[in-house]
Formats: C-alpha cells, structure tokens, sequence
C-alpha cells in the first residue's frame, strides 16, 4: 500500500523533530534518531513549500534538488530559532534540475562552494573515529568549522542564522552515520537534536504488562 504520512501511527510523535523525505539518505536519518523515544514525522515537499514546518530540529537528507519555495521556507525556519542539519549537494539543483548559480548553500551560511567529488571508500575525518563516505563538498569556510579532512578541507560546519543554527555536514552523512563504525558521528548529530520530553531515570519508572498470551 502507499506509505503512511509518519512511522508510527499507533503512537503519540515527536513533533518537535522533523525529517524532509528523501529516497536516499533516510535510512540513516532514521538511525540517528533511535534512541529519541517516539518516533518522528516525516514531512513531503508539498507541506515544506507550504511552510507547515512544526518542528525545532529539521534534519534534510540528500538535499541536491531544492526548489526556491522550499529553501526560503528553511531560511525562514532557521532565522526564526529553529535548526537545519543537512549534508553534501546542498541546493546543487533548483526543482526543474538545473544548476544553481551560485549553490543554495553559499547563501544560507558563509562558505564558498568550490566542487563536489566522489569519496573512494571511507575518508577519516582529523577526528579519527568518524568516517565520510560517497562523496563530499570541496567548499572554502573560515566560520564555525568544527572538523577538517585530513587534507585540511571543513568537514563539518556549525553557523548561527537569525535567531537558529545551520549544522552542514560537507559529506554524505546520513549515509555516512549507516557505519557500523561512525558512533561519534550519530554522537555528534544527537547532541544538536532537543530534549526528549519523556525521561526514565530508573527502573522503577518502568511499567510492563503482560497479557494472556505470554506477549509483554
């Protein structure tokens, strides 16, 4: 059948936490979400380009084609206090598939984009435990880099916009965050994402309740 407008439909969800569909990348998207309690809403290209954004943290994976209402819709929501975490090929395409000129992302935050190139295996960050995979953004970037390559090139950039934050990862991240091996990757997303309105601090919180089939 067709796909269900939010994972989870049987249970209450954090609606403070979105994530942008995307064919690619949102497996790993999902993944750097287990452990938030309730699962999240995943949000359509129409209701972004309706500005129904109701959510703190917006995670948008594989980001290469934006149409022009939806990037003033993310500017906006970032200006206005909310958080955008993205990756690589930001906004490289408007909807129709032609070029951006110059990349959506040269004018969200402060960076110059100089190419994008295909990663051959796993590339290691200067930090030793995180990992980029398939491909990454060459880009020019003096404010809020937070981790380089090994060959000195941002890796990862954190900026203010308006009263918000850019996270912009210059790799696949999401597909990157799949790596059984990138746990300081989904560390490093996790800790940009908001409290969890329910908290158990003790196993005295936890109520289980079995049925007569054996089944908790």
């Amino acid at each position: 059948g067709p796909p269900r407008q939010v994972v989870g439909q049987w249970m209450p969800i954090r609606t403070d936490i979105g994530i942008l569909y995307a064919q690619k990348s949102i497996q790993g998207a999902h993944t750097a979400l287990l452990g938030v309690d309730n699962p999240s809403p995943i949000l359509s290209e129409a209701e972004l380009e309706a500005d129904a954004l109701n959510c703190k943290v917006l995670l948008l994976p594989n980001p290469y084609m934006i149409s022009d209402k939806a990037f003033q819709v993310m500017q906006n929501f970032v200006k206005h206090g909310g958080t955008l975490i993205t990756e690589a090929r930001f906004g490289l395409r408007d909807a129709n598939g032609f070029l951006s000129d110059p990349p959506l992302i040269e004018k969200l935050i402060k960076v110059r984009y100089l190419y994008t190139e295909s990663l051959d295996g796993k590339v290691p960050l200067q930090h030793p435990s995180v990992l980029a995979t398939l491909w990454r953004d060459v880009v020019e970037c003096t404010d809020g880099v937070m981790a380089h390559y090994a060959d000195g090139h941002p890796a990862w950039i954190e900026q203010p916009v308006g009263k918000g934050r850019v996270i912009y990862a210059t790799f696949a991240l999401f597909a990157s965050a799949l790596l059984p091996e990138n746990h300081t990757l989904l560390v490093w997303i996790r800790k940009h994402l908001p409290p969890s309105p329910i908290g158990i601090e003790t196993s005295d919180q936890v109520e289980v309740t079995h049925s007569p089939d054996g089944q908790a």
